[in-house]
């Protein structure tokens, strides 16, 4: 690409990387009383890492996110970032916003079934 097509390209990556910054910002969330919260832990974890992160909080594990390393929990009281960061949980966001951590389809017909 020449230099002149980076140069018109630029406004559009600038509002491409502003529209997913402002987005993921609403997205975060710090974990309220009795409201799932999806957490997210360093790559690679393993789930009983997750559910042991959550267990130091005095949270209740939900159900496991779409990866190893992401956990849906709820939590009795106010939880806040220094003590998600002590705890190795890098992000906490709305679980129902990103697909990875709502409850699958077949699952639900299952529940709903059963």
């Amino acid at each position: 690409m020449s230099q002149s097509h980076w140069r018109q390209a630029r406004p559009a990556i600038a509002l491409a990387i502003c529209s997913l910054a402002y987005v993921g910002g609403l997205t975060v969330q710090l974990p309220r009383p009795d409201e799932p919260t999806a957490l997210l832990l360093a790559p690679g974890l393993s789930a009983e890492s997750a559910f042991r992160a959550v267990a130091a909080l005095d949270g209740t594990p939900v159900r496991a996110g779409g990866w190893s390393n992401i956990i849906v929990a709820t939590f009795d009281r106010p939880v806040d970032l220094g003590s998600l960061w002590r705890n190795g949980i890098w992000l906490a966001f709305d679980p129902f916003v990103l697909g990875a951590c709502a409850p699958d389809q077949d699952s639900a017909r299952r529940d709903d079934a059963g």
